[in-house]
């Protein structure tokens, strides 16, 4: 009883494709297109489901004809047709122990050296998968094997045969621990698949999650976002552990090697669509909303964004125990919406000082490479806006990002940096409207100004620098006489380091 190597013309490959073959061959239509050994298994399939007794009498028979050893030497066709005789009986009638001989068989015959006959074993228990499932019977037996059997692939070799595996699995993915091996070899299009399969599961798997991460940097990044998105929702419900998640998709994001508007936006958008009715920590996205709005000036979707980060904001600040003034969501725009999320962290500074710190620090260390990125690139337009909401930054909170220098890597702080990109690369060496000019740079004055500037020589020279370049503009040599008359020591500063004959020494000769 064993057929001969040419006796069937077809190859399975895969599970899925094998058992709609076997359908093909035992359905009515078949005709007269395949080989005798074709005809058997019909008719064997036939006998089966008109006759119990029979094929009681026969399946022990017929299943003990082939111990392992005759699997190894047979040639690849017919080991084919035997298993395509032993998945084709698989009826109703003693669906679940039939099933399980299947399996054994297969098992049992399995060499991971053997790459030709292990896929054809595996890809017999994978149909024998399909066909429990689409019968509703239990194929935890099978998904168990699959996986145990997967772990034995050659993870160079087998890489394709693994993947195929996977589909055929489900969510039980999330389960296997060869995952980490076999994953950086897949393709993109399985592991976007693998995305889509387990995006709902409840079961973490870090090695798919890291995946997901990386894959935020390849042109189908849409998949990667909604798997990461239904997997921090899912989370979100169970513990703080969301936390270091979401954290590590921010960092991520705004990496200077990553930064992509349209990737940023995108999760942005299915984040807050997914997580409309769920609490979460909301100053974790804070930075990612931030740095769209510096490419997004004011569109619809955008203050459509700021209005839910700020309703959840309010929600936290009100957690925390911080003060906030009443600001409506429904119709402000985004820039109005930062201006109020500074101005409500300058106002809490001191009575919630923790909270500010750790917010406000986090904040700014993500943006400052991004900041980097826009500004290197964009257009005149988009640099006035980064350039004016920077500037409430500056204006708010610009004594809660400075550190001195004994507290920190003084030129890789956050504060510095920003005053490189923004102040000494931007408003220093580009020209802009008067207009401009006269809305923004007072804000930023009156950030340098609320810092110990007479005694940090770097700081000093940026103001230095921004008061010679635009003294000649009266409005702003108003604004800028003003302020320093409130601040005595600096303007001696200024006068000791600035140079006889220079509009600064002139200009603080006179409040002096």
């Amino acid at each position: 009883m064993e057929p001969s190597d040419r006796e069937l013309d077809f190859y399975p490959t895969n599970g899925k494709v094998w058992k709609d073959f076997l359908f093909s061959c035992c359905s009515d239509n078949m005709g007269d297109q395949y080989s005798d050994w074709m005809l058997f298994i019909r008719l064997m399939s036939m006998l089966i489901k008109k006759s119990d007794s029979v094929w009681r009498a026969i399946k022990s028979r017929i299943f003990s004809k082939f111990p392992a050893k005759r699997f190894r030497e047979m040639p690849i066709h017919s080991l084919i047709c035997i298993f395509s005789l032993f998945i084709a009986s698989l009826h109703d009638t003693d669906m679940e122990d039939t099933s399980n001989k299947v399996i054994s068989l297969a098992t049992a015959a399995f060499d991971p050296f053997d790459k030709e006959r292990h896929d054809i074993l595996i890809r017999a228990i994978q149909c024998t998968k399909y066909i429990l499932d689409e019968n509703r019977y239990d194929s935890s037996q099978a998904v168990a094997t699959l996986m145990t059997l997967m772990g034995k692939l050659d993870d160079k070799k087998d890489v394709l045969l693994y993947a195929e595996c996977c589909m055929c699995i489900g969510e039980k993915v999330s389960e296997i621990g060869s995952l980490v091996r076999f994953l950086p070899s897949m393709n993109d299009m399985d592991l976007e698949k693998l995305f889509v399969m387990t995006a709902h599961c409840r079961i973490e798997n870090n090695v798919l999650w890291n995946a997901a991460i990386r894959h935020l940097k390849s042109p189908n990044f849409d998949v990667a976002i909604n798997y990461i998105v239904e997997q921090l929702a899912i989370k979100f419900e169970r513990s703080q552990s969301a936390l270091q998640n979401i954290r590590q998709v921010v960092q991520n994001l705004l990496a200077e090697k990553s930064y992509k508007l349209e990737v940023c936006l995108s999760f942005l958008r299915e984040f807050l669509r997914k997580t409309n009715d769920i609490i979460y920590p909301v100053e974790l996205i804070v930075p990612l909303w931030l740095v769209v709005s510096f490419e997004k000036p004011n569109t619809d979707e955008l203050n459509d964004i700021s209005g839910s980060i700020c309703k959840n904001l309010q929600i936290s600040f009100r957690k925390n125990g911080l003060y906030f003034a009443a600001f409506s969501t429904d119709s402000s725009s985004a820039i109005l919406s930062i201006c109020w999320l500074f101005e409500t962290i300058s106002k809490n500074a001191r009575n919630s000082k923790k909270w500010v710190h750790e917010n406000i620090m986090n904040w700014s260390e993500l943006l400052a490479s991004p900041l980097h990125c826009i500004l290197m690139n964009a257009e005149d337009t988009t640099v006035m806006h980064c350039c004016r909401i920077m500037s409430y930054l500056y204006l708010y909170v610009a004594q809660q990002i400075y550190k001195p220098p004994s507290e920190c890597n003084f030129n890789r702080s956050p504060f510095v940096r920003f005053c490189k990109l923004i102040l000494q690369n931007v408003l220093l060496e580009r020209e802009f409207p008067a207009v401009f000019i006269r809305e923004v740079l007072p804000n930023y004055m009156a950030g340098m100004l609320s810092l110990p500037v007479h005694s940090a020589p770097y700081l000093l020279r940026v103001v230095s620098d921004i008061l010679e370049k635009h003294l000649d503009d009266d409005v702003l040599k108003e604004i800028f006489t003003n302020m320093l008359k409130q601040k005595p020591q600096l303007t001696t500063a200024l006068y000791a380091s600035s140079k006889v004959g220079t509009n600064l020494f002139n200009f603080v000769s006179q409040i002096k």
